[in-house]
């Protein structure tokens, strides 16, 4: 539920907001959405556009690093 709340206020937002502006501010929709702590939830939603699921895939790489490039450092 907390998820359709979620993508129901992004489309609405969405028009909003300038075109070369809409990453921005779906990243900001996901940082609050990873502040609550629904953001694991979110990622899995299947109606996600395509700023909402670049923002968050780019919160869960910040959050989790790939393994293998701490690997590559050393």
């Amino acid at each position: 539920m907390q998820n359709d709340f979620i993508i129901e206020v992004w489309s609405r937002l969405k028009p909003l907001i300038p075109a070369k502006d809409r990453l921005d501010g779906a990243d900001a929709v996901v940082s609050v959405c990873d502040e609550f702590g629904i953001l694991e939830e979110l990622e899995h939603h299947e109606n996600l556009d395509n700023e909402l699921t670049a923002a968050v895939r780019s919160q869960l790489e910040e959050e989790y690093p790939d393994e293998d490039e701490e690997y590559e450092e050393y």
